[in-house]
């Protein structure tokens, strides 16, 4: 992903990431936490450099469907960083990092819901 200048390679590897890192596979479950935690800082920096560009592309789009995957796992494993870097997208002063965030957010909520549903009412 972040090798190549081409779009078409990189929404590859990010479809082929986000197939790694679902629940019934096997690749992310048996992964060190190190490199989860690899994983995730990678991923969030990734699509910090994607939005740096001032819009909003399909790669960007499969870095927020990835990071909902992985907040999945998150509550098992932690990730202390994601909140602060979602906090930081919906207070950006642009539009393209606030459109992120609150993709984010929802992505986040979609891949999440068996958790959140457990501590709401």
């Amino acid at each position: 992903i972040q090798r190549t200048k081409h779009a078409n390679v990189r929404e590859l590897c990010c479809v082929m990431l986000r197939q790694d890192v679902t629940e019934r596979s096997p690749v992310w479950a048996n992964a060190l936490p190190k490199i989860q935690n690899t994983v995730k800082s990678t991923v969030i920096n990734l699509l910090s450099q994607a939005l740096s560009a001032r819009k909003l592309t399909k790669v960007c789009k499969l870095l927020v469907d990835i990071i909902g995957v992985l907040t999945a796992h998150a509550t098992r494993t932690g990730w202390p960083t994601l909140l602060p870097f979602v906090v930081r997208l919906l207070k950006a002063k642009d539009a393209v990092n606030v459109s992120c965030g609150l993709e984010l957010v929802a992505s986040i909520a979609e891949y999440s819901v068996d958790e959140l549903s457990s501590i709401l009412p």
